[in-house]
Parts: structure tokens; C-alpha cells; sequence
């Protein structure tokens, strides 16, 4: 029984097969992707829960345009997700099917999330890709801040 387990939970850390498929056209689509910015906000004294929802379009080259935002936070700030500069792209290195962000950072009118009236500036993320190519799962870190979880799930390929 530990056997299997443990074949069962390597086969989902490591690297497969599957995996060896990533190409930069699987993050072209809608995607909703979910913040958890608690920690951040802790750091920041932003009260309350803060988690930001926003539906982006990554386009085949890793560009990105943002869509409507929810929030859930005391402060009833509906929060925003912004991009100024074209050279920040959602990029997927195939070697290991993550997506990372390139391009140089830009402060202040950078790249970032907007949340109960606080602008977290991102400085990077790292995002594994389901096999199904489907969902993506990771962190990034926003305002030299510690790392703050992502989700996100694709809701259309275009």
C-alpha cells in the first residue's frame, strides 16, 4: 500500500511525460485567476480578507489583457489588475512546464494587482500547468513582498 502511495505521489511531483508537451500556445486563452493576498496584506496592514479574482486574456506570445476583477475585502475596494508596459508576458519554459513573467520591471507604472485601495507591484511568479493544460498552479511576489498563491483555470481558448 506505501508503494503505490508513494508511486502515486511521485508521478504527480515529478516531471512526466506529459509534461514534455508544454508548449508557450497552451497559456493562450481566458483564464480566471485567483490571488490570495492575505499574507501581503498582513505585511502591508491592509485589513481584512484579500483575495482578488480576474479574468485575464493571455495571447499566443504571452501578452496579457486584463478583464473584470472581484474582490473580497472590508474595505468594499472592487480591486484591479494592471499592465502598463508591453514587455511583461506570461511566458512558459518548456523544459519544465511552468509560465514565469519576463520583461523588466518597470516601477511605478508597472505591472500589478490593485487591492482595498493598496497597489501590489508584481515582481515575478512561477506557475506549474495541469497536464490537462487546463489549470495553473503557483505563486508570485508582489512589492518585494513574500510569495502569494495563485490559481487559475482557462474558461476559453479564443
Amino acid at each position: 500500500m506505501f508503494t503505490r502511495l508513494l508511486a502515486a505521489a511521485l508521478a504527480v511531483t515529478l516531471p512526466s511525460a506529459a509534461f514534455a508537451a508544454c508548449t508557450q500556445a497552451d497559456l493562450k486563452g481566458k483564464w480566471r485567476f485567483n490571488f490570495d493576498l492575505n499574507r501581503i496584506a498582513t505585511i502591508e496592514g491592509v485589513e481584512g480578507a484579500q483575495f482578488l479574482t480576474c479574468t485575464l486574456t493571455i495571447k499566443a506570445d504571452g501578452t496579457i489583457t486584463p478583464g473584470d476583477c472581484e474582490a473580497v475585502n472590508l474595505s468594499g475596494d472592487p480591486g484591479s489588475f494592471f499592465i502598463a508596459p508591453s514587455n511583461r508576458k506570461l511566458v512558459m519554459k518548456t523544459s519544465n512546464c511552468t509560465a514565469i513573467f519576463s520583461g523588466d520591471i518597470v516601477f511605478p507604472n508597472d505591472f500589478g494587482l490593485v487591492l482595498g485601495g493598496t497597489t501590489f507591484y508584481v515582481n515575478g511568479a512561477k506557475l506549474s500547468i495541469s497536464p490537462d493544460k487546463q489549470m495553473l498552479l503557483g505563486w508570485l511576489s508582489v512589492s518585494g513582498k513574500p510569495w502569494s498563491a495563485v490559481t487559475a483555470m482557462k474558461i476559453a481558448t479564443p
